[in-house]
Formats: C-alpha cells, structure tokens, sequence
C-alpha cells in the first residue's frame, strides 16, 4: 500500500524510475514469461479523459491521508482545484459552467496530482496477485 509516497508500481515522479526503465520492465516481464511458456495478458488504458474526472473530494482526501499532505499547502491545492468555472463560447454568447470534477489544464501540477489520485490502483492489482507498472505516460 501506498502511504505517504507512490506505489512501487509507479514510475513517474520517483527516483531512478522514468519513461525508459518502465518500457524496460515491460519488455523485460514479458519476454521471461514467453521463455517460461507461460501466458501473458498486456493490458493498456487510454485515460487521458481521465484527467477530467478526477473527483475533487477524493483527491483531497488522498493528498491528506495517502501523501500526509496538511495545513496550508492542502488548502492552497483545495482552492486549486475546487469552486473553478469554465465558459463555453457560441460567437458572442458565453455560458458559465461549474467544474465539479478534474485538474485544471495546462496545470504543470496536473500529471502529478493525476498520478496521486490513481496511486491506489496499484493495490486492487497487487490483491488479484498480478503485476501492474504505472509508467509516466500518464503525464
């Protein structure tokens, strides 16, 4: 389990562990596994919508309890993040819409905060005793 830092699964924002020693590791499991004739299942999602539905009050709450994050560096991040409106625009006409989910794009926090809303997916793998890398792509 993750507790206050990333999953061993997670290869972005960790040290010694990037891009290219997650396609090394992949590669790596799956060649081995050929060797040992055993069966190989790759799964990849595309979750780059994913970062629009990232639910504001479980990110706050997993900054808070996972990643020890308090006072006013996790209120800064609840302002960030909460109360944000967006406009849609027809010509002239705009229409204000409330974000009630996601990170604010364009954010340089946005990977990263991503990255710390899914940490605890490492653990519903773990428990079905499969292997699970969270590369960096998730940037």
């Amino acid at each position: 389990m993750s507790t206050g830092r990333f999953s061993e699964c997670q290869s972005a924002y960790r040290l010694g562990h990037s891009t290219e020693t997650a396609l090394l590791e992949v590669v790596n499991d799956v060649v081995t596994s050929a060797c040992d004739r055993q069966t190989t299942v790759l799964l990849s999602l595309d979750i780059l919508a994913a970062f629009d539905s990232t639910d504001h009050d479980i990110l706050l709450e997993r900054l808070s309890t996972d990643f020890r994050i308090s006072g006013n560096a996790l209120g800064w991040l609840h302002s960030f993040v909460m109360d944000r409106t967006q406009y849609i625009a027809i010509g002239n006409e705009r229409s204000p819409a409330n974000c009630t989910s996601g990170v604010p794009q364009g954010s340089v926090l946005r990977p990263l905060l991503f990255a710390k809303y899914v940490s605890p997916m490492s653990n519903i793998i773990t428990y079905g005793h499969c292997d699970m890398s969270l590369p960096p792509s998730i940037r």
